[in-house]
């Protein structure tokens, strides 16, 4: 496998000490991704950095976290959102989202964070290159940060996990109408707190605060399910923070939560580092007027990685490879190209190519170990079996031929590395069938072995060069005997 080996040596915790990430909020649950990358505003050559070493073309899915980020820190960014992935550009949002992205977006990097939220990525190989689908985890942008700042004393966030309806808000309608956004629903920080009942029998209950002032409390039976938690945290010296939306209008509200129970949270909520979120610079009118110049290093994204080729098989190889997960291709070295069993010049596997540009469109690839010669050639070639592989001479031509048979047809289809402009100088031009090559060809021999190719390496222990694999993760050293793991 020949994918890209990554030669930046920044690490993950460097790269996140640069700035803090924040994760926009969205009112969806679990890990849909609603919004789709538009496929023309898709990197290939960064999403081809993101496969795992090995990857055979088949159907993959890579779930990550990617950053929303202005493509350019000027008033020209405001149309360009960036969507990046370890600081690599995979997309571009549509230029009218990008427009309604972009107050959000800018109000957040300004504030010293990047936006992150999930992406899905699925990637296939195909005819003509790679296939990709990107999808993120968008929602609405007016749902994309809270309508208010967290707590100024010390808290931590509790996660979601379903929704509580909070009661007795109509009782505090002059608070909660002040909090209602234009589009009338949004997201919002609450706090949770214990507060006695004003009965001498009746049981503590919760109480539920924006910014400090009471909008109402959850039923004495919810309240028992969060109490124990308030408690404990209360006494770390914590106040307990969740996420609520509200929704309503002028004249009257109401509030819902949504946060992990007292026996849903984990030892980390309990007792480990509080949970927080940045507070947000107020937000503005014009986008543009947010500075962000403060985190131009941040927003500067990184070059997919150099790809590392294998190396070149000598003068006169085979390889075979497959292209959109059912097309077989062979390809010879001759002299300093490679003829290919294209049928048609043009698209991403050509009739004729450098090893550069071969090895750029193709995922994997076998090299042809062994060869034996075909004694009789008519009665062999009639009847050679789909997917068989055979060099001759022909006309002073080095050719290789590759027999495509279904389980229908009683001959095989041929294709071969004859190119049209070769074909001029043959009697049968470039497609040939069975009979042609046991006419006319020469020194036919089947290919009977194939291998994966090698590369050159260095031994880690005693600096021996060696000859191994191209995907081997381990080998062991024809010098020192060591087995020891592959250099990058």
């Amino acid at each position: 496998m020949f994918w890209q080996r990554r030669i930046r040596k920044m690490s993950e915790a460097a790269h996140t000490a640069r700035y803090q990430p924040y994760r926009i909020w969205s009112r969806a649950r679990g890990s849909w991704c609603d919004y789709e990358v538009p496929d023309r505003l898709l990197d290939l050559q960064s999403i081809q950095s993101l496969l795992p070493p090995g990857w055979t073309g088949e159907g993959t899915q890579i779930e990550r976290d990617v950053e929303l980020v202005p493509a350019t820190a000027g008033r020209q960014g405001l149309e360009r959102i960036a969507v990046r992935i370890d600081r690599m550009v995979i997309g571009f949002l549509a230029d009218d989202d990008a427009l309604a992205w972009c107050g959000v977006i800018r109000r957040i990097v300004a504030s010293g964070c990047i936006p992150i939220t999930l992406g899905q990525l699925w990637v296939h190989d195909s005819y003509d290159g790679i296939g990709a689908r990107f999808q993120i985890k968008l929602g609405k942008p007016a749902e994309a940060v809270p309508i208010n700042n967290p707590p100024s004393a010390p808290y931590t966030m509790l996660p979601r996990s379903s929704v509580v309806q909070v009661t007795k808000e109509d009782e505090h309608t002059d608070v909660l109408v002040k909090h209602v956004p234009k589009g009338g629903y949004g997201l919002a920080f609450v706090t949770l707190h214990k507060r006695e009942s004003e009965r001498e029998t009746g049981k503590p209950h919760v109480e539920v605060r924006i910014d400090d002032e009471r909008i109402g409390q959850l039923t004495p039976q919810m309240s028992q399910r969060l109490l124990p938690m308030i408690v404990h945290l209360a006494d770390r010296g914590l106040i307990t923070a969740g996420w609520a939306d509200i929704t309503g209008s002028r004249v009257a509200a109401e509030v819902r939560i949504d946060c992990a129970k007292a026996h849903e949270v984990s030892e980390v909520v309990l007792n480990g580092a509080p949970l927080t979120l940045p507070r947000l610079v107020p937000a503005l009118d014009d986008p543009a007027l947010y500075d962000i110049s403060a985190m131009h290093d941040s927003l500067r994204p990184v070059s997919p990685p150099h790809r590392l080729f294998p190396d070149e098989p000598p003068d006169g190889s085979v390889i075979k490879f497959v292209k959109g997960r059912r097309y077989t291709y062979i390809a010879v070295r001759l002299g300093n190209y490679w003829a290919t069993t294209a049928s048609s010049p043009g698209g991403a596997i050509d009739q004729v190519m450098t090893w550069q540009q071969l090895t750029s469109n193709i995922s994997n690839f076998a090299v042809a170990s062994g060869w034996q010669p075909v004694r009789e050639p008519a009665p062999e070639l009639r009847n050679a079996p789909n997917g068989n592989v055979y060099r001759f001479t022909i006309s002073r031509l080095y050719v290789v031929g590759l027999c495509v048979r279904a389980g229908y047809q009683d001959v095989g289809d041929w294709y071969t590395t004859i190119t049209d402009d070769e074909a001029d100088r043959l009697p049968f031009g470039s497609y040939l069938d069975w009979s042609d090559i046991a006419t006319y060809g020469h020194h036919i021999e089947a290919a009977t072995e194939w291998s994966p190719p090698n590369r050159v390496v260095n031994c880690p222990s005693c600096a021996a060069e060696q000859r191994i694999p191209w995907d081997a993760p381990r080998f062991r050293c024809g010098l020192c005997r060591e087995n020891v793991a592959s250099p990058e």
